[in-house]
């Protein structure tokens, strides 16, 4: 029988690695505000975790008036989560290691996310790359994507001048565009795509840089 985390959606796997990286019993408005996604949405892939065995869900202690609410938290113990987990460490180790020692954090992010673009598949589409990793990219406009989800949302959300930093490096490097990453947001994270340079531009930039004959 095949790992339940075969069965998964990028969505789903992306809200999973929230609740890894988290550490703790987290409610659909959590999830939701740190993803910007729709409430209706988390609670679908939450109670969709929950079938599949990789989260339980319980009903916090009553506040007040009106029904306690619901936190949903992983199940450990799976072996596909163990990993999950660490390579959420790995992250924030990479993190709190660049803010500790970088004189510029920017800079140095870029440059790490250009560096892990070198071991990856350029031969692939930007979008269909995005898809495998686990954006869930949805094009919104010729020269704009919105990516639903991020493999490493709650280190993303904690550190994003280091973490959406190296994912902008990563992006410019294997699209071999300046692009730019909006994040967080309503829905997500947005990509922006430069607007192709026309040939009329080009051969004026051309004639620009010629010099003058005397």
């Amino acid at each position: 029988m095949a790992e339940p985390s075969l069965r998964l959606s990028a969505a789903r796997a992306a809200v999973l690695a929230y609740l890894v990286e988290s550490g703790e019993a987290v409610t659909v408005q959590s999830v939701s505000h740190s993803s910007g996604q729709h409430p209706n949405t988390i609670r679908e892939h939450l109670e969709a975790l929950v079938d599949l065995g990789f989260v339980t869900r319980d009903r916090l202690p009553p506040e007040g008036r009106g029904r306690p609410a619901i936190a949903y938290q992983v199940r450990t113990e799976s072996s596909p989560l163990r990993s999950t987990r660490e390579y959420a460490a790995l992250v924030d180790a990479l993190v709190q290691q660049l803010k500790a020692t970088s004189k510029d954090l920017q800079a140095d992010s870029l440059e790490v996310g250009q560096r892990w673009a070198e071991g990856m598949d350029s031969d692939e589409s930007l979008i269909d790359l995005l898809q495998r990793m686990g954006f869930e990219p949805v094009q919104e406009s010729p020269r704009t994507l919105l990516l639903e989800t991020c493999p490493v949302l709650a280190a993303a959300h904690n550190n994003p001048d280091a973490v959406c930093t190296m994912h902008q490096g990563f992006l410019r490097a294997i699209s071999h565009q300046d692009v730019e990453l909006e994040p967080f947001v309503h829905g997500g994270c947005r990509l922006h795509l430069p607007e192709p340079q026309s040939e009329e531009t080009e051969e004026s930039a051309v004639e620009t840089d010629e010099p003058d004959e005397d």
